[in-house]
């Protein structure tokens, strides 16, 4: 398990063993890998002076970020036991305050509990990356509600390799809960970063971890240090038809809305718009600002053809505009630190070249995709549809796709397909510098994809 460089924040600027504590709090890294020295010599020793005990306490459980966005319950109760069995095996004197909060967290298992939990990340830039994940392994049918570590080790070498990605159009495909989109955007600048997936509630929870985001930026909270400037949130259309909508008002929430899979007809900006949420023109009371309550409680979208996400929100021009779109086109985009945002359902087996390339990216991303034989079969045809160039475009994008080898027969079955498709392949060294806590004794591949000119 490799150190983070850790998340500082006033309180802990002094203490680097404290500061790597809570880093590895925030991100719930399990405790049997927790590293608590700085020289890693007694991974297993949490022993900490009393005063040293009420410091960590502010800087993980009762850390403002955490107590808004928390890990797991059970997490928080593992992470105290752990720390006062030490203490007390040692000799260490405990503080009434941990064995009191320990207490009430105990108390807290008799109420329900969350499907959901809060990971919290510092990037090596300074902002912070806060996702929304399902605490179970398998939610709702899906793995996509959980970050795996190929994101992980692919947003590492990512960072260190930003110039690839500045200032271009980046298609992620598989991005689950958006942490390797939201690092990119954070620290390397695309001008245009398009997050896909298929599963309803994966796209649901993406949406709202991309929300969740843009709002602690737009707080100053973009850090957890809280120091992180604003963040300009601006609502625009890729694909289909954007409609003003009477009703919005500034700073309302991202809504769930069901919408007709027949193309949108465009009346132009003098006719009056109805609100697809609330079925009301202007001339009704009600508006979809009273409807978003009841809306951003529909948490499962029944099927990805028929269904949408829009926000309102206030944009730098002051406009509030509602976009939605049909088939795999983006839902949204959303402006970030100059980088705009997209999301859309994208459907492996039935999406087509066209469709694809009317997203003109310049490079494609995944990770983790390769674990079923069946999977591997619809990526690699889609990877063959993607990296042709556009028409009008000399050369096709090119992609990097991470990889944790956990079945040897089906990464070699992914690379006999990537040769039979004609997709070229070359291996690259993995990122150097450690930002994020995970296993690094898995093996794991990150490879360049590209269509050869002979292949065009």
């Amino acid at each position: 398990m490799a150190a983070s460089p850790g998340a500082a924040d006033d309180t802990g600027e002094e203490h680097p063993a404290l500061r790597l504590v809570q880093a590895q709090f925030m991100a719930m890294v399990p405790i049997r890998f927790f590293r608590w020295k700085l020289d890693g010599d007694d991974k297993g020793k949490a022993v900490f002076e009393l005063e040293d005990q009420q410091e960590l306490l502010q800087m993980t459980v009762h850390h403002p970020l955490i107590m808004r966005y928390p890990t797991s319950l059970s997490y928080r109760q593992a992470f105290l036991k752990y720390i006062i069995q030490q203490c007390e095996d040692a000799g260490q004197e405990v503080c009434d305050e941990l064995y009191e909060v320990y207490t009430s967290l105990l108390v807290s298992t008799l109420e329900p509990t969350s499907p959901c939990c809060y990971k919290t990340y510092t990037l090596p830039c300074g902002k912070t990356v806060v996702l929304r994940e399902a605490t179970q392994i398998i939610s709702h049918g899906t793995t996509g509600l959980r970050t795996w570590e190929a994101g992980l080790c692919l947003a590492e070498w990512a960072m260190e390799h930003s110039a690839l990605f500045e200032q271009k159009t980046v298609l992620e495909l598989g991005s689950g809960m958006g942490l390797t989109g939201l690092v990119l955007s954070s620290c390397c600048c695309p001008a245009h970063y398009i997050y896909s997936d298929c599963h309803p509630n994966v796209l649901t929870n993406l949406w709202e971890n991309l929300v969740l985001n843009c709002k602690l930026r737009e707080e100053g909270g973009g850090s957890v240090n809280g120091k992180a400037g604003g963040t300009a949130v601006n609502q625009k259309s890729v694909h289909g038809s954007s409609y003003h909508c009477k009703h919005a008002t500034n700073n309302a929430e991202a809504v769930v809305v069901n919408y007709s899979t027949d193309p949108v007809e465009d009346k132009g900006d003098e006719r009056e718009q109805t609100c697809n949420k609330c079925q009301h023109n202007s001339d009704n009371n009600r508006s979809c600002q009273e409807n978003a309550g009841e809306a951003l409680r529909e948490t499962e979208l029944e099927s990805c053809t028929n269904t949408a996400v829009f926000r309102f929100g206030e944009s730098d021009n002051n406009m509030e505009n509602v976009s939605w779109y049909t088939g795999n086109h983006p839902w949204e985009t959303t402006l970030v630190q100059g980088s705009k945002m997209s999301v859309m359902c994208l459907d492996w087996a039935s999406v087509t070249q066209e469709e694809l390339q009317s997203l003109a990216p310049d490079v494609i991303i995944a990770s983790d995709v390769v674990f079923d034989n069946e999977l591997v079969e619809y990526f690699v045809s889609l990877l063959l549809k993607a990296l042709h160039p556009a028409p009008g475009r000399r050369t096709g994008p090119v992609a990097y796709v991470a990889s944790t080898i956990r079945n040897q027969d089906t990464y070699d079955f992914y690379v006999r397909k990537l040769e039979e498709a004609g997709i070229c392949s070359e291996d690259l060294s993995l990122g150097s510098t450690s930002v994020f806590f995970y296993d690094r004794q898995q093996t794991m591949k990150i490879h360049k994809l590209w269509i050869s000119h002979q292949m065009r």
